[in-house]
């Protein structure tokens, strides 16, 4: 079984919820994910949603980062730190992944996607996609956009 989960509230989602409700009823007793992360993205609740799994006989452990524990205070510390970091780690990869795909579509490169109206996409010689003038129906789109952008100006 495998569930998406977004920076949404735990009680908003409806996956999170039918794996609470599986967890109450037995139908699992360890809760394998990825990385902890994947739990929930919300620094300052995520550790919470664990700690229930955990208090509710579920072990929950992580491919990467093995299991995670609340046998003492110390633990519930050290797991609240780890979400807060990896909420960061998070935000940074953002960032990263937007300045890049920026950069990209500044040098021409096509970052896929439907190939905009007379166009089709094509390689460069680094095998990198682009998109190529198909025909003349490209200029229509490329006078639309000349005019969206003058318009926003």
């Amino acid at each position: 079984m495998q569930f998406r989960l977004c920076k949404v509230r735990a009680e908003a989602r409806d996956k999170l919820q039918i794996i609470k409700d599986y967890a109450r009823k037995g139908k699992f007793d360890i809760l394998l994910v990825f990385m902890f992360d994947r739990i929930g993205r919300i620094a300052d609740e995520t550790p919470f949603v664990v700690e229930w799994f955990v208090r509710n006989g579920i072990r929950v452990w992580s491919t990467q980062e093995g299991e995670q524990r609340f046998d003492n205070h110390t633990d519930k510390l050290l797991n609240y730190i780890r979400f807060w970091q990896a909420d960061g780690e998070s935000e940074k990869t953002s960032v990263r992944t937007r300045t890049s795909l920026r950069q990209l579509v500044e040098e021409g490169h096509f970052k896929g996607g439907s190939a905009p109206y007379g166009y089709g996409s094509a390689a460069n010689l680094e095998n990198q996609a682009t998109l190529a003038d198909s025909s003349k129906k490209s200029a229509w789109t490329k006078r639309k956009a000349l005019l969206k952008i003058n318009s926003a100006t």
